[in-house]
């Protein structure tokens, strides 16, 4: 544990060191997905096990989901883009949020006297809201070119609404026993929502960033009310954020 900070480097170091042979040999997708999930999770293991205080199985969970679905979902989303420049872009930018996530976690966990806990919510804010993109992305790609059910790719999206909801929750402190209730009709809202847009002849690029724009406002409204500061005013900064997000979104964009 003594040298346990030198993962902060290394962990990202090894996701793009796994994620490069993907762009030229296709076959080992699996395979680099497997590794590099596996390199953060690693580090993250050994910084909750160096932690001066004991954590629960809600802490693995809520400190795991974040790095491992994004870089799952930027992975998996390169796999439908065509320009090599753009898939090595994403690749960087991987890596670049696996340090400042780790780096900042090495302190949360190991060295908590160096740093502040609200940290962790601006992580969570932005790299949740990414996740339900890519994802969301993804899916309505793979609906597009291989046709596949639109039920089945529901069910895979539900589940990463379910897991990014929970890790907003966890992250602002919220008490799991309140916050099941909104995790759940949080996800089945946006369930509905995605299911919805699927039926839109939108490129899956705009689909995508319509479901992620819904979600950051179905989330951000929880956890006010969670937090019992939800007012009017708040409810109208989201409302309007999020209907002239989205107008512009499909006003600017290229109906197929």
């Amino acid at each position: 544990m003594k040298y346990s900070r030198l993962l902060v480097l290394i962990a990202p170091v090894l996701v793009l060191i796994f994620f490069e042979p993907v762009l030229f040999y296709p076959s080992l997708f699996f395979s680099s997905l497997l590794l590099a999930n596996l390199a953060v999770l690693a580090a993250i293991i050994v910084f909750i096990k160096a932690g001066k205080t004991k954590k629960n199985f809600a802490d693995y969970l809520g400190t795991a989901i974040l790095p491992l679905g994004f870089l799952s979902s930027i992975l998996i989303y390169s796999s439908l883009a065509v320009n090599r420049f753009f898939i090595q872009f994403l690749f960087l930018a991987v890596a670049g949020f696996i340090y400042f996530y780790l780096r900042y976690l090495y302190y949360y966990l190991v060295r908590p006297e160096f740093c502040s806990g609200g940290t962790i919510k601006i992580f969570s804010s932005f790299g949740n809201f990414f996740i339900i993109f890519f994802s969301a992305a993804v899916v309505y790609g793979l609906q597009s070119f291989l046709n596949l059910p639109v039920w089945l790719l529901m069910i895979f999206m539900l589940i990463v609404t379910f897991l990014a909801v929970y890790q907003v929750m966890w992250a602002n402190k919220v008490e799991m026993r309140m916050a099941f209730p909104y995790i759940l009709v949080s996800g089945v809202i946006l369930l509905e929502i995605g299911w919805s847009i699927s039926f839109l002849p939108l490129n899956h690029n705009i689909a995508g960033l319509v479901l992620a724009i819904c979600y950051y406002i179905m989330s951000g409204l929880s956890l006010s009310y969670l937090n019992d500061n939800l007012d009017k005013k708040i409810i109208k900064q989201y409302l309007i954020f999020g209907s002239v997000s989205i107008l512009i979104v499909l006003l600017s964009a290229r109906w197929m």
